[in-house]
């Protein structure tokens, strides 16, 4: 991240895959990023006083049903990653089975590299007409343009929705903690400013949320005239689902 309305010093971490990826843990049936989700928005003070009594999942998605479903609202999850992005943290990190209380780490379905797409990189060179050019284009082969033509799909949506961009930021030095959100949310709206205007133009009315991790904590935004604005920060241990995918099979985390 060179571009100098980002600081340099700012690090983001994509997630482990049993975080983001859902059944990537053969035979663990939590392994599904939507639960801890719905457990973040109903722990969030800022959701709980806009929608009292809380959102459940609904009795099924079989006919387009959103993922969180409130007496008065309806809120839909969706994760803010590229394919190819996705694709190379499933088949490069090690694969988890669990049976019986017991769980194995195995080798990973590949050793080396594989070439994805940063969705955040490949959203910050491009111009609204960019973007609508290539919602109606009919591009297939693997690549940036075909994973920045798939996220816009996510974009269009014509659902409330909450964006799980799935990156955890910190710092190569010590900062003030309003200090470095406010680098985090700059670089957010820098990355994927253009993004919420084609959402603006393509599903108006809608809310947009958006969700990552600084440090320790999960950062809730809001959507507001096409920028982020905090709405309100979770301590990561506060979410139950998320704490012990991360203890029994996260890789990293300091």
């Amino acid at each position: 991240m060179l571009d100098p309305v980002i600081d340099p010093t700012m690090k983001g971490t994509m997630l482990p895959a049993p975080l983001i990826i859902k059944d990537f843990v053969h035979g663990e049936d939590k392994c599904n990023y939507e639960l801890y989700l719905l457990e973040l928005i109903n722990t969030s003070k800022w959701f709980s006083e806009k929608y009292p009594g809380g959102f459940q999942k609904p009795a099924s998605e079989s006919n387009g049903e959103c993922d969180a479903i409130n007496e008065n609202y309806q809120l839909d999850f969706k994760l803010l990653a590229s394919k190819t992005a996705l694709q190379a943290k499933s088949i490069l990190s090690s694969q988890i089975y669990t049976e019986n209380g017991v769980t194995y780490f195995c080798t990973s379905k590949v050793d080396g590299s594989v070439q994805s797409t940063r969705i955040f990189a490949a959203f910050r060179s491009l111009s609204l007409n960019d973007l609508i050019e290539l919602r109606s284009s009919n591009i297939k082969e693997y690549g940036i343009k075909n994973d920045v033509r798939t996220a816009l799909k996510i974009f269009e949506t014509k659902k409330n929705l909450l964006l799980f961009f799935p990156y955890r930021f910190t710092f190569e030095k010590q900062h003030l903690h309003d200090e470095a959100i406010k680098s985090i949310t700059e670089a957010l709206n820098h990355d994927f400013g253009t993004a919420f205007l084609f959402r603006n133009q393509y599903a108006n009315g809608y809310d947009t949320f958006l969700t990552c991790i600084y440090e320790e904590s999960f950062l809730i935004y809001c959507v507001c005239a096409g920028e982020l604005q905090l709405c309100d920060s979770v301590a990561t241990n506060e979410i139950m689902t998320f704490t012990r995918l991360l203890n029994d099979y996260g890789d990293w985390w300091n």
